[in-house]
């Protein structure tokens, strides 16, 4: 048995109904020889093979006594792969939207406590004959491991909500605020823990010119992460737990009935994490990936949370929101191609001019 940290216990305790706390990506594959039903069959195989190699994989939950304290893991060798790897079909005609639609419905689902706390789905059904793989696991079980955050993105996601903004009442003059996870792993690390902190970072979306707003976003991104990482440790990642589960679960059921997000000020508008995924194409039960998309947690006051995962010379950028705060996702993908084209269209930035010389001597200095 081993005993959740501080951290990691809070994604547990701080998780209710309308508020999960796990990670997800989906996946789109070419369509695999044999089908989807020979995919499952090999994808089941070669998690059964990855569990023996991964055995974090098979712990499960044991609740200490009056939930007093974080409940430790123990290992569950009796995986049921019907609960575990699901296989779904989607209705005639299979468009990006219906799969969209049918990821959003598991991905609100909360995780079973009683089981591993992951989950897949391999999804068929597609006009395109590909074939969808949805991974979901909870992030008191997942390693949040040597993630960037990139001046790029910030800029991306900063236009993307420009566009979207003024098109629903009007570009705030107030800039927006993001709230990102730097790491704080240190090199060698591999513990299954969480081993990062969050940070705030100015968008700067009250600028018009792209190019000026990515400059002045690099500057507040460089150094929030200098900051983090010179006092990363002094951060707590672990503290004791005693009656934290009881505090932190009736807090979070409060905050969510009370409405408290609506009238507090927010500290961050936006969540913007950015993972630096494999680099080499991806293949499972033999079958390519060609697309991976990141989603991730919404909170109260946070509706929208932009996760990009980088792979095999893309990125896949990942929109989960709140549907009381963003009804229709899809718009936030069509600004985001916009805002690329803004940014691609802005010109270059100038290199930085060499420092002029000066003379130092007695009597003052002269450029």
């Amino acid at each position: 048995m081993k005993v959740l940290s501080g951290v990691d216990g809070a994604f547990l305790h701080l998780e209710t109904a309308h508020t999960p706390m796990h990670v997800a990506s989906l996946h789109l594959f070419d369509p695999p020889a044999g089908g989807a039903a020979h995919f499952c069959v090999d994808l089941r195989r070669s998690l059964r093979q990855r569990l023996r190699l991964a055995p974090v994989l098979t712990r499960k939950l044991a609740s200490l006594p009056l939930q007093l304290a974080n409940p430790a893991w123990v290992v569950d060798d009796a995986i049921d792969w019907k609960h575990h790897l699901q296989h779904l079909t989607l209705p005639a005609p299979g468009t990006q939207a219906q799969l969209e639609h049918c990821v959003g419905r598991l991905h609100s689902t909360l995780l079973d406590r009683s089981r591993p706390l992951w989950r897949r789905a391999v999804i068929d059904g597609l006009a395109s004959g590909q074939l969808a793989h949805y991974v979901q696991v909870h992030h008191a079980l997942a390693e949040r491991h040597g993630a960037k955050l990139d001046d790029i993105v910030l800029a991306l996601c900063g236009g993307t909500l420009r566009r979207y903004l003024a098109r629903h009442g009007g570009i705030p003059r107030k800039a927006l605020i993001a709230t990102m996870p730097i790491s704080l792993r240190e090199a060698g690390d591999t513990e299954f823990r969480t081993r990062a902190t969050l940070s705030l970072v100015n968008l700067h979306t009250n600028i018009a010119d792209p190019r000026r707003r990515l400059l002045s976003i690099r500057d507040a991104a460089g150094a929030m992460k200098s900051l983090a990482r010179g006092v990363r440790s002094v951060i707590p990642m672990d503290f004791p737990t005693l009656g934290v589960p009881w505090l932190l679960q009736a807090l979070a059921q409060l905050y969510g009935r009370s409405r408290w997000a609506a009238v507090m000020p927010p500290l961050a508008n936006v969540v913007i994490s950015n993972v630096a995924g494999p680099r080499q194409p991806l293949y499972a039960a033999s079958a390519r990936m060609t697309d991976y998309w990141p989603l991730s947690i919404v909170e109260h006051g946070l509706g929208l949370n932009i996760t990009v995962m980088r792979y095999a010379g893309t990125m896949g950028f990942g929109f989960a929101t709140a549907r009381c705060a963003v009804p229709d996702a899809g718009e936030r993908s069509a600004a985001l191609r916009e805002a690329f084209d803004e940014l691609r269209a802005a010109p270059a930035a100038a290199p930085p001019r060499p420092p002029r010389a000066r003379n130092t001597r007695q009597g003052g200095a002269r450029p």
